[in-house]
């Protein structure tokens, strides 16, 4: 598996949950502040944004439902997977994904799989270049399994 796949994934799967997890926020908002707005100036279309908001509200929770299942399903094989943040002495940055996993097989024997890639400090994740800095390190962890675990499972849908 291509190296960029496992932090396209993470990408992708970070924006979405952002968007899931604070669904209630969001939608809490609009009603405070996008439905009075119609109610005032354009009342014959109150109905179409109420049901607007039962569509995408289906569609989150939807997702959500979806996203849960299939970690949780991902999480029968796969035991622990962090990635490591590590300055080399030319200045650029070793990012190394680990990840373990038990074998589809009846031995259901461990597998370690590692993958490595060098990028530009610019590259690095946001939030991984803020730690870096407040801690004033050349490296960083990030257990991705229990990150993943907090934001899909703790939802209760």
């Amino acid at each position: 598996m291509p190296f960029f796949l496992p932090l396209l994934y993470a990408a992708f799967f970070v924006a979405s949950a952002a968007v899931i997890v604070f669904w209630e926020q969001v939608l809490g908002w609009a009603e405070k502040v996008i439905t009075p707005w119609f109610e005032d100036h354009l009342p014959s279309l109150v109905p179409y944004l109420r049901n607007a908001y039962v569509g995408i509200d289906k569609a989150v929770v939807g997702v959500r439902r979806a996203a849960k299942k299939a970690w949780q399903e991902v999480r029968r094989v796969l035991l622990k997977q962090f990635v490591e943040y590590a300055q080399q002495p030319d200045g650029s940055w070793l990012v190394r994904l680990v990840s373990w996993l038990i074998g589809p097989d009846e031995s259901r024997r461990t597998t370690k799989i590692t993958s490595e890639q060098s990028v530009p400090y610019h590259d690095l994740p946001d939030a991984v270049r803020a730690e870096i800095l407040k801690r004033g390190k050349t490296s960083h962890q990030v257990d991705l399994t229990e990150l993943r675990d907090a934001q899909v499972l703790t939802n209760e849908d």
